[in-house]
């Protein structure tokens, strides 16, 4: 398993495994490099990985702890700004939160696309809250789900809403949304 995530720094950090030498680690590193999925490495022991000495007792354990949150972090984010350009009516940045495999059951991501640009359009106001968010990441995917409630002034919903994401290129996406409404709202 492999685990990465943009440290404070800018620099990406990128956690594969434990290896009993130097040699060991330094092997997968370079294969990884041929490979390429990076280009440049440096070998960190986990005790002296700034977090760990950090922590009293850290260690392995806590290290993975600590990227797999930072990792959940980054998603958490990836959905309030997507969840704030909706809000906000900003079509640009709402639409690039979706993968370009997006599709619903019965529209392409570009027939999509135009249906929420006329739906921007005809709800100027709109309100929307999401909490109780679930994270569940592997890897270049994740799954999301909340509670989520949406409000215009013709328009009220309640439900929960499950989101696939793929991470490519850099930022994740949404590669599927499940709407599941908590009553019926006639």
């Amino acid at each position: 398993d492999a685990y990465y995530f943009v440290h404070k720094s800018g620099l990406y950090k990128v956690r594969f495994g434990d290896f009993q030498t130097k040699k060991a680690a330094h092997k997968k590193a370079e294969t990884v490099r041929a490979a390429g999925i990076i280009k440049a490495y440096y070998l960190v022991r986990s005790n002296e990985y700034a977090v760990t000495k950090q922590r009293k007792g850290g260690g392995r354990s806590y290290t993975r702890n600590e990227i797999l949150e930072n990792g959940k972090r980054s998603i958490r984010g990836f959905v309030e700004n997507w969840r704030r350009a909706w809000e906000e009516g900003d079509l640009q940045t709402y639409t690039g939160c979706y993968h370009s495999d997006f599709k619903t059951e019965k529209m392409t991501i570009q027939q999509w696309k135009m249906f929420k640009r006329e739906f921007f359009r005809s709800s100027a106001r709109r309100k929307v809250q999401i909490n109780d968010i679930k994270v569940e990441a592997n890897g270049d995917s994740a799954v999301v789900t909340f509670k989520q409630s949406y409000q215009t002034a013709s328009h009220q919903s309640l439900g929960t809403k499950t989101l696939h994401l793929r991470h490519d290129d850099d930022h994740w996406t949404i590669l599927e949304e499940i709407w599941q409404p908590l009553f019926d709202q006639g």
